[in-house]
């Protein structure tokens, strides 16, 4: 079983404090790493491993459900921008990563990996714990 499967799985049917909601096609979580405030998570509940593998309609109403999660995130933390990623490269499995970008934030206007390369990066202090991971769920839920 894939990573992506494993934490679809793991999330569903859970009292998960990163979870935001739960689609037709997909669920919506929040990322454990905010080095973008709001950094979340679109998840195809199906194994899928291409967006062209699937069926139209499904990726149609996948589509509609992305633009249902951006929008209540770029509601909630009033991003200057919206970045997608759904490479599949690490995770073979059909996935967005929704990154909200800001105007004050150090790379304004580059690339989100450009903080990867920086020499004094450390992702695990952007790791946020279950009670912040709950408060920030839950002010995206609202905005759903």
């Amino acid at each position: 079983m894939c990573g992506v499967c494993q934490r679809v799985e793991s999330t569903l049917g859970q009292n998960y404090p990163f979870f935001i909601h739960e689609f037709k096609h997909s669920i919506f979580v929040l990322g454990d790493h905010q080095i973008f405030k709001g950094h979340s998570l679109l998840l195809l509940k199906n194994h899928v491993r291409e967006l062209h593998d699937m069926k139209r309609d499904d990726y149609l109403e996948l589509s509609d459900e992305l633009m249902v999660a951006t929008n209540a995130i770029v509601k909630t933390f009033s991003c200057y921008k919206m970045n997608y990623q759904s490479l599949g490269n690490m995770e073979e499995h059909v996935h967005w990563h929704l990154l909200p970008r800001y105007r004050d934030e150090k790379h304004f206007g580059k690339a989100p990996w450009e903080y990867y390369m920086d020499d004094d990066f450390n992702e695990v202090e952007f790791k946020i714990t279950s009670e912040d991971a709950l408060r920030l769920c839950s002010q995206i839920k609202q905005n759903l």
